[in-house]
């Protein structure tokens, strides 16, 4: 983005335009070794990251992103923002961990596995030590205020939002099993009879929080706004994972309550599964390892592969059917929530994408018949890849949003672009009902890449906003003169005035959507706060008639 000079006689000419266009790395870090380069990249991870698709609804523009970081590292550096690079990759990792995790506990804590290799033991110690330091990244890490709609980087506040809300949950979670098997059997940790105890029971019960740590931190991989297909194969990835971590937590609660029924009657019941597997292992067989983590899993995976099978269970004893009947019940669960995703991608990915590709099809048959030029059409092709279109698309082609009633259709308006019009200067002392209705008054025009928005020596017509895109401001002598990116606005001189002309030409650089307020519109409205619309014109003129004046200078 270019700086304006300040006695410029440009009609776009406004506050928006002259600010900084470097990051705070490059402006607070001086330096092109690689000292330097790394010191960027390593601030980088933690701050606000550029590429979030998330920060649209908390910053209504790029200069906010980029004001954003300006205070995160000045002011709170000690802090990691929820929408950094970091936090993105670390809830990844985590997530990996705590499944990883999830499925070496039910190997290295139950006694029919015996004489496991010490290195799965190790690998168990290890991954509880990063699930401790998720423990320093949680409270270090700011917050999301939901109510306000803010990001909070306050250490301190960060610190007691996360004790207030998350701090029993992630501490149980990360109870260290391994850690409190090494220190009660040392180098005889891999002994199978040793752990057939109260203590490792009471251990497994606890561990029970990690369930739940799962299906918070496998909300990452919808975090991003990745195509349809993908998006859906990311639900059901996460859908996969949380039934497989259930079903495991699941066995291993079966095998830790037939135990401690065990230990209060001193004696297995013949029916029990419990009693089967042991025999298995230390009777009958003598079945080794891998032999029965194929049992295992088996047990963990039948309620899938006997869906329909739900009264056709081979338990005998109480406490196996008790559980078989939860397991089931489970799988209902996740089956019917994969029945919802499914749908979900029928009719918003196949149905609008091929509701799309029609439309497409059928415009572009039209102007073949037409005999128009191959780069016009090469244009309208363009236009059905921008996102725009499938927004227009949805607004006309769907049936539930064309007859929603006028009154959700200007709360829809507010939602997304009231926030925008509060940001603008000249508006920011006037009454919220009467930006409100400004609000409601917006119209929304694409403009693609080349395209021209205004041209100079005509009629401005009205106040535009840029909400998505990048423009290029000329001078009648074709000399670039600036840019303007979302959040930027130009042409308030026409909403009070007939006879101002553009003084520039303003072009499209790349496909670009503007937030238009007509004049006309404007002024019917205005009508009604008489004082209002004058004390503004006033203003208005005020300020071109100081910069026409500090020109002559």
């Amino acid at each position: 983005m270019f700086q304006l000079h300040e006695r410029l006689n440009s009609y776009h000419y406004h506050k928006c335009i002259i600010l900084p266009e470097k990051d705070v790395l490059d402006v607070d870090i001086a330096g092109k070794g690689r000292i330097s380069d790394f010191r960027r990249w390593w601030n980088d991870l933690f701050l606000l990251s550029y590429e979030c698709d998330k920060y649209r609804g908390f910053y209504s523009s790029s200069n906010a992103l980029r004001m954003e970081r300006y205070r995160q590292f000045r002011k709170h550096k000690n802090c990691i923002h929820p929408l950094s690079k970091f936090r993105f990759f670390w809830d990844f990792l985590i997530l990996y961990v705590f499944v990883t995790n999830k499925f070496i506990k039910r190997l290295t804590s139950n006694f029919l596995y015996d004489q496991l290799p010490m290195q799965l033991f190790l690998l168990g110690a290890f991954l509880e030590l990063i699930v401790f330091a998720g423990l320093y990244v949680d409270i270090v890490t700011g917050y999301i205020d939901m109510d306000s709609k803010r990001v909070i980087l306050s250490r301190k506040k960060a610190v007691l939002n996360f004790c207030k809300k998350k701090l029993f949950l992630h501490v149980a979670s990360a109870f260290p099993l391994h850690w409190f098997m090494f220190l009660r059997y040392g180098g005889n940790v891999n002994c199978g009879l040793c752990k057939c105890n109260k203590f490792i029971c009471a251990l497994k019960i606890v561990d029970i929080f990690s369930l739940f740590r799962v299906i918070e931190t496998s909300t990452c991989w919808s975090r991003r706004r990745y195509p349809k297909i993908k998006e859906s194969l990311c639900k059901f990835l996460r859908i996969g994972t949380v039934t497989f971590v259930t079903l495991i937590q699941l066995t291993e609660l079966s095998d830790v309550f037939s135990l401690l029924m065990f230990f209060n009657n001193d004696y297995v019941d013949d029916e029990s599964i419990l009693s089967f597997r042991a025999g298995l292992k230390y009777g009958w067989y003598n079945v080794g390892n891998f032999l029965f983590f194929m049992f295992d899993i088996g047990k963990m995976l039948k309620p899938l592969t006997r869906i329909t099978q739900i009264n056709a269970t081979v338990e005998r004893f109480v406490l196996d059917k008790l559980f078989s009947f939860f397991s089931f019940l489970l799988t209902y669960v996740f089956y019917a929530w994969a029945m919802v995703e499914c749908f979900s991608f029928l009719t918003l990915v196949i149905s609008a994408e091929s509701q799309r590709m029609v439309s497409k099809r059928k415009t572009m048959n039209a102007l073949q018949s037409l005999q128009v030029s191959d780069t016009l059409s090469m244009k309208v092709s363009d236009y059905f890849k921008y996102k725009s279109s499938a927004l227009r698309l949805t607004e006309a082609r769907n049936g539930l949003y064309v007859v929603l009633p006028q009154m959700l259709k200007n709360e829809i308006n507010l939602n997304c672009y009231f926030n925008i019009i509060l940001r603008i200067p000249l508006f920011a002392q006037w009454p919220i009902p009467v930006l409100e209705q400004l609000t409601i008054m917006l119209k929304r025009k694409e403009y693609m890449v080349n395209d021209m928005v205004t041209v100079a020596k005509a009629s401005g017509e009205g106040l535009m906003i840029v909400h998505d895109g990048v423009l290029a401001v000329y001078s009648n002598y074709n000399r670039e003169l600036g840019h303007l990116i979302d959040g930027d606005y130009f042409g308030a001189l026409s909403l009070v005035t007939d006879k101002e002309v553009y003084m520039t030409y303003v072009v499209a650089v790349t496909n670009s959507t503007i937030l238009f307020l007509g004049k006309m519109e404007f002024r019917m409205y205005m009508k009604n706060h008489p004082q209002l619309f004058y004390g503004f014109e006033l203003d208005l003129k005020q300020k071109y008639r100081d910069r026409a004046r500090n020109k002559e200078i």
